[in-house]
């Protein structure tokens, strides 16, 4: 309707509430239309409220109980307080559009058996028509379903251990909710709260990061239909599981020698353990993960030399994390490096410039003396092109005649010696 055409409600609702006291407020609607026999009656504060639905826009006395056409609704905080079990409400309609009542009614509280009078009576001047809001609310009084609106349902996760970042869901089939809300809560304590959405189903993506691993917890879902919100429906206890760790190194499609050191992310303190994926019949390394997070481990049984699915999962006070997405890895045992430079028979200065190929990237080359296997003379990192430079001496290579080989190093894995070239240091 155009704002200009608005109608709006006039008039003052007062109410003598047992073990409370009087109530009043001026913030009243009456709702209804020419076309419709039935309208509602509101008034409400920022603490309680009324709404009363009347079949007939008739002067006329209603008995109230359960079941019954005309309906009375006392929410307190946005909440229904209880049942109406019994009473009246004398409708008189003075036209045009003015409607006295009197109400008398007996409400049984939703968590005990405590039950409180209260009579009140009104005046409402002005009827607005139905506006969406109303029309869940209507239907469900029209239909003779109970005013105390069963909280929904939730679809998942069901009670016991969730994993970090799950989404909870949740569905009602009473009319179009306006907003629902989750609260979730450890203890007592309410971490998150949540609200905003409408419609009948909720969905929402859990942060994370919000609960520790192998904490307990539980949440609250309901839903707001004009004029009050539904009965809180509870998830069960929860654990909060572990995330799977992060495999940080190797990367897909890398090339590994069968004990590559491996490398990740994890919880604090959890034990991350390696498997093939798919299969959990064989632990090829374990690794505990530090105070920052991070992980590594050389396998202890060697990984087979073939294209790899390597996944990993952690274990934290007997509380297990699902497997980490699989990094799929060529391996392949150490071949022998090749030094290009320099050449045979050469003769270079001192210190030499050494370079070759054939390594696995982020290997290690290592340049000894041939016959001597203790000494390193220098290392090199491969590249991702699988070359290497040496570019920095522990050890100078003596002036004169040098023979000198090279392996390949990685984890554990080492190669052959590379085929030696003999120069002349000058």
């Amino acid at each position: 309707m155009p704002e200009q055409y608005k109608v709006i409600t006039t008039g003052e609702l007062n109410a003598s509430i047992e073990g409370f006291g009087e109530f009043t407020t001026k913030e009243v609607e009456f709702i209804g239309s020419d076309d419709d026999p039935d309208f509602l009656l509101q008034g409400a504060n920022s603490e309680r409220g009324f709404v009363l639905y009347v079949p007939k826009y008739e002067s006329e006395k209603y008995s109230l109980h359960p079941g019954s056409l005309a309906k009375a609704f006392y929410e307190v905080g946005g909440r229904l307080y209880g049942e109406v079990e019994e009473g009246v409400i004398k409708v008189t309609v003075n036209k045009p559009e003015t409607v006295i009542i009197a109400f008398e009614i007996l409400v049984k509280e939703s968590a005990s058996e405590t039950r409180i009078k209260i009579t009140g009576s009104g005046t409402f001047k002005g009827r607005s028509p139905w506006a969406s809001k109303h029309r869940g609310f209507l239907t469900i009084a029209r239909g003779n379903a109970p005013l105390w609106f069963e909280g929904p349902d939730i679809i998942k996760p069901k009670p016991g251990v969730v994993s970090p970042g799950f989404q909870i869901v949740g569905r009602t089939g009473i009319a179009n909710p306006d907003d629902w809300e989750l609260k979730i809560l450890i203890g007592s304590t309410v971490i998150l709260q949540n609200k905003g959405q409408s419609g009948r189903e909720f969905s929402y993506d859990v942060p994370a990061n919000l609960i520790p691993a192998g904490t307990g917890f539980y949440f609250m879902l309901d839903y707001y239909i004009w004029p009050a919100w539904s009965k809180w429906t509870y998830s069960g206890d929860l654990v909060m599981g572990m995330a799977a760790p992060d495999i940080i190194f190797p990367k897909n499609d890398s090339s590994l020698s069968p004990r590559s050191k491996i490398s990740g992310r994890g919880t604090p303190g959890a034990t991350v353990r390696l498997y093939e994926a798919g299969s959990g019949a064989i632990l090829y390394g374990s690794a505990t993960v530090g105070v920052d997070g991070n992980w590594e481990c050389v396998p202890d049984v060697a990984l087979p030399t073939k294209y790899f699915p390597l996944t990993a999962d952690q274990v934290l006070n007997s509380l297990a994390s699902g497997y980490s997405t699989p990094v799929y890895c060529y391996v392949s045992p150490l071949s022998k490096p090749v030094i290009e430079l320099p050449q045979q028979g050469g003769t270079v200065g001192s210190p030499p410039a050494i370079s070759g190929r054939g390594g696995l990237p982020g290997a290690s080359i290592q340049l000894h003396q041939h016959g001597d296997g203790q000494t390193v003379y220098s290392r090199a990192d491969v590249n991702d092109q699988g070359r290497w430079v040496m570019r920095s001496w522990a050890t100078v290579p003596p002036k004169g005649s040098f023979l000198m080989t090279a392996r390949q190093v990685n984890g554990v894995d080492v190669s052959d010696w590379a085929d030696g070239v003999d120069v002349v240091i000058v």
